[in-house]
């Protein structure tokens, strides 16, 4: 019988660094437009971010500047998640400490599981979509609540929902419906100067993704086809 494949992981890549100079170098890395018509992904916002710490750190540790480390891309993705469950538990305080404490461990239980945050250390776009959900149901939660300012909340659902949506592109109709769904309950509730950032913040993100999932490439619907059938 053959002997299974062994798969290795890799966690070290190389950065490709143009420029004649360490500033054109770093200009390429964080606005290089080439090929990105090939996979327009929200992701890139913070693979880019993660190619300024690796320099950061390659910098400190003396290692030479084109060397990538995944681990970095983590750590970026582990901050973001971080703040976000601050902000939520901060959103919200059960009367009885007790409880309070048992459910906000059951939320860290929930949503800090091993299977989730180990897509951390990738260069999938799961952990963007993990954070766009996430900050969803927290900046939902503080506008119901009244904790914060009634404005940003709305500002940041509403750049929330097109993170959940652009982050995988099969999000992009729950997204629109969740910031349309808002928008609609909103203006019922909220006092009448709200009501045109309101239908501003609504229609702004069904035009961003609508305008993502128009300029999808053609060859992204073949794949996704394939791949969710014969690797499900």
């Amino acid at each position: 019988a053959q002997e299974p494949e062994l798969f290795v992981y890799e966690d070290t890549y190389r950065m490709k660094l143009q420029g004649d100079s360490p500033g054109e170098q770093l200009w390429n890395l964080l606005f290089s437009t080439e090929k990105i018509e090939a996979y327009p992904s929200i992701h890139m916002v913070f693979v880019r971010a993660s190619l300024v710490g690796n320099l950061a750190v390659n910098l400190v540790t003396g290692q030479s500047m084109d060397t990538y480390h995944i681990q970095v891309l983590g750590v970026i993705y582990l901050l973001c998640y971080a703040g976000l469950l601050l902000l939520l538990f901060s959103s919200f305080r059960l009367p009885n400490l007790g409880c309070d404490l048992l459910v906000k461990g059951a939320i860290i239980f929930i949503l800090c599981d091993e299977g989730y945050v180990a897509y951390f250390n990738s260069l999938y776009s799961e952990p963007v979509q993990m954070l766009g959900l996430l900050a969803m149901v927290v900046f939902a939660l503080r506008i119901f609540v009244k904790r914060g300012r009634a404005g940003w909340n709305i500002g940041w659902y509403f750049l929330s929902c097109v993170v959940y949506g652009w982050s995988k592109f099969i999000n992009i109709p729950v997204a629109a419906l969740c910031a349309v769904g808002m928008g609609a309950v909103l203006l019922l509730r909220m006092e009448k100067k709200y009501r045109l950032r309101l239908c501003a913040g609504a229609g702004a993100c069904v035009v961003i993704l609508g305008a993502v999932y128009v300029s999808l490439p053609g060859w992204m619907d073949y794949e996704t086809n394939y791949n969710s059938v014969f690797y499900g």
